[in-house]
């Protein structure tokens, strides 16, 4: 017989595994990559728990501190079918199109986003003397696919992207702890008011702005800088990281392949032995 914390983490990872199928993220082919998901989950569960000292959590409990973690939790491309299973909480099975995250960053403002309601007006309510274009850039910046882990005192949540991390902070942290102590980090400053608190918690994320674009790793110091630098990549043809941003299929079949007569091998001929 295991251990109690052997028994602990096969509850929780049975726990994992029908949280996740109820919101039908596991099916057919994928089995095998979102079990891992499953596997990510649990471990990340029980640690939560760990830290926590809670050594017999009912069901409610492990309910409870699974869907403070689920909603982002990083989730990777499935490559088996191309779908990319990014906020478990919206209970559906998204596809990914593997054009997303090329082109025009303009193109993400037509995604719908859990974290853009949240992250847009906190963004430019930073910085009175952000223009669309440096807001575009930091939604850009924000919303690309990356391991972003919580660096909240006692916190174990890992994040899809800087978007996705900041609505967990918001969410979890800001709003919900009511403590008015930033615990990012070493910080341990405290406020009188939430307004004033909440500023500084997402001076936090300005401080250090990535690169949205493939193959570089800069981190900016200010949206301008940002939006500068994003400039460059783009009149240089620079495409984006890939998104971590649910997106719709597209509906259009195909390109059909033309045949020409030229390229068609002529029948091959095999006579038979008896001839």
């Amino acid at each position: 017989m295991g251990s109690p914390n052997e028994t602990l983490s096969h509850e929780v990872y049975a726990l994992c595994i029908r949280f996740l199928e109820d919101l039908s993220l596991i099916a057919g082919q994928c089995d095998p990559t979102h079990l891992r998901v499953c596997q990510e989950l649990s471990a990340q569960l029980n640690l939560s728990l760990s830290l926590k000292g809670c050594k017999d959590p009912s069901t409610d409990r492990l309910q409870t501190e699974l869907r403070k973690l689920a909603p982002f939790i990083l989730l990777a491309p499935c490559r088996a079918c191309n779908s990319g299973v990014t906020y478990p909480d919206d209970g559906l099975h998204r596809r990914r199109t593997s054009g997303v995250g090329e082109g025009n960053p303009q193109d993400i403002a037509a995604f719908p986003s859990p974290f853009r309601g949240i992250l847009q007006p906190k963004l430019i309510g930073l910085h009175s003397s952000v223009v669309p274009e440096e807001s575009l850039a930091l939604m850009t910046s924000f919303s690309r696919l990356a391991r972003r882990p919580c660096r909240w005192r006692r916190c174990t949540a890992i994040s899809n992207s800087l978007g996705s991390l900041l609505a967990h902070i918001h969410r979890i942290h800001v709003s919900c702890e009511g403590k008015h102590l930033c615990e990012w980090d070493a910080c341990r400053k405290r406020f009188g008011e939430e307004q004033a608190f909440t500023r500084h918690v997402e001076s936090h994320f300005m401080k250090k702005l990535p690169c949205a674009y493939e193959d570089c790793y800069q981190v900016l110091k200010s949206s301008r800088e940002l939006g500068d630098h994003h400039h460059q990549h783009l009149d240089r043809g620079g495409i984006l990281k890939p998104s971590s941003e649910p997106a719709q299929p597209s509906l259009r079949p195909p390109p059909r392949l033309d045949l020409h007569q030229g390229s068609l091998a002529p029948p091959i001929r095999i006579s038979s032995w008896d001839s």
